[in-house]
């Protein structure tokens, strides 16, 4: 977070005085520092302890219990008003003398037009005026109620959108709140089952997995899809919600004043409103459809960019950035097309709204002089004045309603979210001396009936519920309060038979100080048993009870983004000889060593990108520094090699944790058999229970111990030497102003002379200077024809041009024609402008932030990415759009009024220039520090989007510490930095509207009593004509300064944007070679070959040397750290070798354009990427391949079709013989984000099945088969050789029996190749692969064999 080292103070408001209150005058020296100096993140006060999310959320909670307990429809609505009541009623009273003030002041037009004219007779007939003092009196009481608007206004608009910021404030807090303690059943489940079928119940299985609850409804993209753009909507109509009412009254009460001015003729103009009324309502209601659709696409694009983010190393390393930025622009195509026709039909609206009122005075005054009235200055201007404020409502209400719609739908998706199922912990806790844990009779399962079904509030039962009735919880769970008020049944309460996916019938216990061992195949269940105990499953029966605390390891090791000592400890205190113990233990002494910072070294997302072992590890640690009495690891070893993960064992699991009942499942049989009792489990059962020495014999073949190599690194258990210890840095570089620097080395900063130039960059991206031109004539032309519409009526009324009152109507009725359509053309032109520039600026920040290297994701966090990508993107695409076009509309139209008061009183362009000089010094004054609050809440946001994602991605691990509680104060507490500068800079909008406000009341003033004066003889339609623009003067420049600061805030997201468009891409070279085959043969050389990823850090590679001829099959072993996984990113060209020379089939690569390279290239990561669709959408993601094809690759990995493997031989008492279905996928089978309903095995054979549809002359692949159970990796490796034999393949190993059989060897050691050769050479050579082998029992005829 963008938190300041110092705490800053308090916000002034709280302790200012009333006047300092009345006038904003509090919030001066924030802005005065801001002239002189750029904020810095200390110099922004911190929020007053009555917004303070904190308090705000002990009222709304409260409010929404109650709305919960009396059976409410509209939720959030309802709860919202109640936090809010007061503040909204008093801005309900400021509303009511606002619009009545603005009402009534084109009335006391008509008595100061009045004595103008009297006076103007006076004159001329050279009599004593006796109406002067009359007229002043009138013109100063229009000033002041003008004055009294004005002060009310700005005080109303304050609260209300006070209200709204507080309101996205509360509604951020539970979004977050809610997605971390949802329930496992409705967001993940590591490994939902998918059950063996007949090839006829194909079709059956496919309908199974499309009707269950799509996990993507409770995804990471959903949540901040809710927290940027949904809670933005309701801020947003917060903020004008009383207009809703306000408006219409406006209407009614100008009306009637009409009705007072000029009689029954004001029903002509109010028929021209009940006809377009209705069909504006229509129009409406398309917006409503219309924004509907944007939204599905919106939230598809950003579901699908959270995707290549979270993919970005799969996508660079197979070449496939070009047809994932196609697939975005795709929908990002659709997305422009419903925003084009969303913004034709609302400009549409707007420009028959605005143009509703001069069509009005046309009917209602050409009814006037028909009926034989005559056309006096009074009243007719009067009247002309009130239509004119009748233009502001009637223009305003489509923008109104649709932001009332916009934000309705969007309260709906929020209040759907927030009463969606909650997490329940089911385990119980009970003391007992006779076990740690007991599981009794119990059925899981990841889905449940009622996860798809809302808790919607009219289906509650009756019946009171008091706050003690809520579950109290670390987690704040509601689930017991929804099950109540829903009447739906508890999980327990429901029929297990109709899920599919579940474990079942599990009855096993554990004791004290016992080690249990779970063993199955690839997704035979082991992950959801331990997430069960975890309790992050389903329970439909039994019970799960512990007899003390747990802590969990997941086989996916989360890590926050702190240091390795902050994960270690995990918010517990520091216990500093334990802590070493614990790190010893987990043989993470030598690797923190070896970082700069020690333990101290930040990791996690923004921070060093450690391996998968030494990720493993820290989480490791922190299970067991909690000193729980039970300990759940899933698979912790499988990423650790031969020597490391034999000394966690020993150390750590058989260690440290001998007193604590822990429960591992894994694959490695040594482990296994260091157990008490092992569990064996298939197909979600448990199919025995027993001792190592009666349940593993004859398992050899099935549960070999990971052959992964091993090293001779010591790793000193028993040594007393203490890590080193370092004084943790500022993790947030600041410049000397204090503003933030990225981590990939470009600033965020906005400096202050870089606006005018991101200003022109916008303008220029709008079109070509011919463009602009056409634009800027339009505008002015059609805020000329306004002027010239009441010019014209002046005409009328003194009979200028003596012609007939048709031909004066006709005229008069023209020019309202020309308005409306000059006003639909250039609102269409802008807008349309506008969100071309924001689908271009951001198609090519999207393509550069793609194209840039991994260094950019490495130090880039991804919350700052999804901020511009996607917040940023939608203030461009809806914000920017409006905001532009109002503020370029209302600036023109002001300069219309002066240019019409110029050429009235000629004296008038020495004040003209007087008040635009104060106008620029007043704006530059406020948007100084406007600016620069924005900036640092556009920072702060982007920061806090980082806690939210990361929170969530780990989500399972917080619960299982306890931690839910922590986390949630750490997310408030970002809340409220982003509140900070925002309430900060709503409060620089009213200081500045104030002072505007000022100015237009004394021009007001000056025009007034001009004309009750009749000071320049002026001609009563001319100063009717002067009045009726000059009022609402006040009103424009209010919108202005709205609308200036909507631009301020909205160009920092262009520039934001912008600013991702210049990032260096990883590769621009063009291909050299002439020949479109290559390559041809596959001959990899390496030649003296050293890597380092910095220039200032030591090398990771050291003159390495070797070559590897077509179709020869190369295993790489070596010890974790010994630079295996770096041979592959210089292969890929990830990272570029700092000497030597690579070459295939003779090409130099670091001549060959990184595309064409990888497209030729193979690569299977450790880490299993695979994206939310079907498996044929993963398989073959663009169409190249037939279904047959498809099928046979699934087969190939024992994916699809049947299997028959006898795994058990005789037992100790009986001999079982069991014939094991491979658990297969249809290629229909859907596939979840993350990939949830996959276990990690099953996720890497669909990888795995993936790359044997490519065909590349070079296959490489990076410990492929870690997760994989020995029996299944053998046939694999025997796939691998029959698919691949003409194929050059680097495998990475992870058990070294499965690669005996290979061509030659490569051992790696400290970053240089220690021995290559074939096997049984280097085994004949007395090296460190025979000593790898010697640790792995394998033995020379082992090796003969495999041959």
């Amino acid at each position: 977070m963008d938190i300041p080292e110092s705490r800053p103070e308090q916000s002034k408001e709280g302790f200012a005085g009333g006047l300092s209150i009345l006038t904003f005058h509090w919030i001066a020296p924030l802005m005065r520092k801001a002239y002189k100096t750029s904020l810095t993140a200390d110099d922004i006060w911190m929020v007053n302890s009555n917004r303070e999310i904190s308090r705000l959320l002990q009222k709304f909670d409260s409010f929404f219990l109650v709305a919960i307990n009396s059976r409410r429809k509209q939720v959030i609505l309802w709860v919202l008003y109640r936090t809010f009541r007061k503040e909204l009623v008093l801005g309900g009273v400021l509303q009511l003398f606002s619009t009545t003030s603005q009402i009534v002041a084109p009335y006391i037009l008509r008595y100061i037009i009045e004595c103008s004219t009297e006076a103007n007779i006076a004159g001329k007939k050279r009599l004593r005026s006796i109406n002067i003092g009359r007229g002043v009196g009138l013109v100063c009481l229009l000033v002041a109620v003008q004055s009294i608007q004005c002060l009310v206004t700005s005080h109303m608009l304050y609260i209300s959108t006070m209200i709204g910021a507080e309101s996205r404030a509360i509604l951020t807090s539970k979004i977050f709140d809610k997605a971390l303690s949802s329930s496992s059943a409705t967001v993940s489940g590591p490994e939902q089952q998918i059950k063996t079928q007949t090839i006829q119940n194909d079709n059956s299985v496919s309908q199974s997995k499309t009707n269950q609850n799509q996990v993507s409804d409770r995804s990471t993209s959903e949540a901040i899809n809710l927290t940027t753009m949904d809670t933005k909507r309701i801020e947003q109509a917060i903020g004008v919600i009383h207009l809703l009412w306000a408006l219409p009254m406006a209407i009614f009460v100008g009306l009637g004043l009409l009705f007072i001015n000029i009689g029954s003729s004001t029903f002509s103009g109010f028929a021209c409103i009940v006809v377009l009324v209705p069909l504006l309502t229509y129009a409406m209601k398309s917006l409503v459809t219309f924004r509907a659709f944007i939204n599905k696409q919106s939230n598809e694009r950003v579901s699908r960019l959270q995707e290549v983010l979270r993919c970005v190393w799969f996508i660079k390393i197979s070449a496939l950035e070009e047809n994932f930025i196609d697939k975005i622009n795709d929908l990002r195509e659709k997305e422009r097309r419903y925003l084009g026709f969303s913004a034709i039909l609302k400009n549409a609206c707007l420009a028959a709204s605005a143009s509703l009122p001069v069509f009005a005075s046309v009917a209602s005054f050409a009814t006037f002089a028909k009926t034989g009235h005559n056309l006096k200055a009074g009243p007719i201007f009067s009247s002309f004045a009130l239509w004119n404020a009748l233009r502001f409502p009637l223009a305003i209400i489509p923008m109104v309603l649709g932001m009332a719609a916009e934000a309705l739908s969007a309260i709906k998706r929020v209040e759907t979210f927030l009463l969606s199922e909650d997490y329940s912990d089911f385990v119980e806790f009970s003391e007992s001396e006779s076990f740690a844990f007991k599981v009794e009779n119990a059925d899981f399962s990841w889905t449940s009936n009622d996860t798809h079904k809302l808790f919607s509030p009219h289906t509650m039962t009756p019946g009171p519920l008091s706050p003690q009735s809520i579950s109290t919880s670390s987690e704040g769970s509601m689930v017991e309060l929804l099950q109540i008020r829903t009447g739906l049944p508890k999980p327990s309460e429901q029929d297990p038979s109709t899920h599919k996916f579940c474990l079942r019938n599990i009855n096993f216990f554990g004791h004290k100080g016992e080690l249990i061992g779970i063993f199955g195949r690839s997704g035979s269940g082991k992950s959801s048993l331990i997430s069960a105990l975890a309790g992050e499953m389903v329970k439909f029966n039994g019970r799960v009870i512990f007899d003390g605390p747990k802590a969990v390891c997941y086989q996916k090791p989360w890590l926050q983004s702190a240091s390795i000592r902050e994960n270690v400890l995990f918010g517990r205190s520091m216990d500093v000889d334990w802590y070493y113990q614990v790190i010893d233990a987990c043989g993470l002494r030598f690797d923190i060593e070896l970082l700069p910072e020690g333990d101290n070294t930040h990791v996690g997302e923004g921070g060093l990108k450690v391996s998968g072992g030494q990720k493993q590890r820290i989480c490791l640690a922190r299970a067991i520094y909690t000193k729980a009495e039970n300990i759940l690891l899933d698979d912790p070893l499988s990423a650790l090699d031969v020597a490391t993960s034999q000394h966690v064992l020993e150390n750590a699991i058989c260690g440290l944790l001998r007193k604590s009942c822990c429960v591992l499942a894994t694959h490695d049989i040594r482990a296994l058999r260091k157990c008490h009792k092992v569990v064996w489990i298939e197909d979600s059962l448990i199919k025995a229970i027993g001792t190592p020495n009666d349940l593993l014999n004859g398992l050899e073949d099935y549960i070999e111990p990971p052959e992964i190599e091993t090293t001779s690194r010591e790793f000193g258990a028993n040594s007393t030497t203490h890590l080193q210890l370092k004084p943790a840095e500022v993790e947030d570089r600041q410049s000397e102003s204090g503003e933030k620097l990225s981590a990939f080395g470009h600033t965020t900063s906005t400096p202050k002379n870089a606006r005018a130039q991101t200003y022109l960059q916008y303008i220029w991206a709008l079109g070509s200077p011919l463009t602009m031109l056409s634009a800027a004539v339009l505008l002015i032309v059609a805020q000329g024809s306004t002027v010239i519409t009441g010019l014209w009526l002046s005409y009328w009324i003194s009979d200028r041009f003596h012609l007939t009152m048709n031909q004066y109507i006709g005229i008069y009725l023209g020019l309202g024609f020309a308005q409306a359509l000059l006003a639909f053309i250039v609102g269409a032109m802008i807008t349309y402008l506008a969100t071309r520039t924001s689908i271009k600026v951001t198609a090519k920040s999207l393509r550069a932030v793609i194209s840039s290297p991994m260094d950019f994701f490495v130090k880039t966090s991804v919350g700052e990415i999804t901020s511009r990508l996607i917040d940023d993107t939608d203030h461009l695409d809806n914000g920017l759009p409006e905001a532009f076009r109002l503020f370029m509309t209302t600036i023109t139209g002001l300069g219309s009024i002066f240019v019409l008061l110029i050429a009235v009183v000629h004296y008038f362009a020495i004040a003209a220039v007087i008040i635009c000089l104060s106008l620029l010094a007043l704006s530059m004054y406020y948007k100084a520090s406007t600016r620069s609050l924005k900036h640092h809440e556009a920072i702060r946001r982007s920061q806090m989007l980082v806690v939210l994602s990361q929170a969530l991605a780990g989500r399972s691990t917080i619960r299982a510490y306890g931690q839910v509680q922590q986390f949630m104060a750490r997310f408030r507490e970002s809340v409220d930095q982003v509140s900070a500068p925002a309430f900060l800079a709503l409060a620089t909008q009213r200081w500045l509207c104030l002072r505007l406000d000022l100015i237009s009341t004394l021009l007001l003033l000056a025009v007034g009593l001009i004309v009750a004066t009749g000071a320049f003889d002026l001609s009563p339609h001319i100063s009717g004509l002067l009045l009726a623009y000059i009022l609402p003067i006040t009103q424009v420049l209010q919108i202005l300064v709205r609308q200036l600061a909507e631009v301020e805030a909205d160009m920092l997201s262009f520039e934001r944007n912008l600013d991702y468009t210049k990032l260096p891409p990883e590769d621009n070279k063009p291909w050299h070679s002439q020949n479109p085959a290559w390559p041809q043969s596959g001959f990899l050389v390496f030649q003296d070959v050293s890597m380092r990823y910095h220039d200032d850090e030591p090398a990771v590679l050291q003159n390495i040397s070797f070559d590897v001829h077509h179709g020869e099959k190369i295993g790489i072993v070596g010890r974790t750290g010994a630079g295996k996984s770096s041979l592959i990113k210089l292969i890929c060209g990830i990272v570029r070798p700092s000497a030597g020379t690579i070459t295939i089939d003779g090409v130099d690569i670091a001549t060959i354009k990184l595309k064409t390279l990888r497209s030729n290239l193979t690569v299977i990561p450790q880490d299993p990427t695979l994206f939310t669709g079907t498996v044929r959408s993963n398989l073959d993601p663009f169409g190249q391949h037939q279904d047959t094809d498809l099928l046979l690759a699934l087969e190939r990995v024992g994916l699809h079709g049947y299997q028959k493997l006898n795994l058990l031989s005789t037992m100790a008492t009986k001999e079982i013989s069991h014939d094991y279905n491979t658990q297969f996928l249809t290629l229909d089978t859907m596939i979840e984000p993350n990939a949830v309903n996959l276990s990690v095995g099953q996720q890497q054979l669909l990888a795995l099945a993936r790359a044997l549809l490519r065909d590349s002359k070079i296959v490489l692949c990076d410990e492929a088969t870690s997760s994989i159970d020995d029996a299944t990796d053998n046939m694999i490796h025997q796939t691998l050789s029959t698919s691949l034999k003409d194929k050059t393949v680097l495998f990475i190993a992870h058990r070294l029996k499965s690669v005996l059989h290979y061509d030659r060897i490569c051992v790696t050691d400290k970053g240089r190749v220690v021995e290559m050769d074939t096997p049984q050479n280097l085994w004949n050579k007395n090296g460190l692969f025979r000593k790898m082998c010697e640790t792995a029992r394998i033995e020379l005829q082992d090796i003969q064999s495999s041959h």
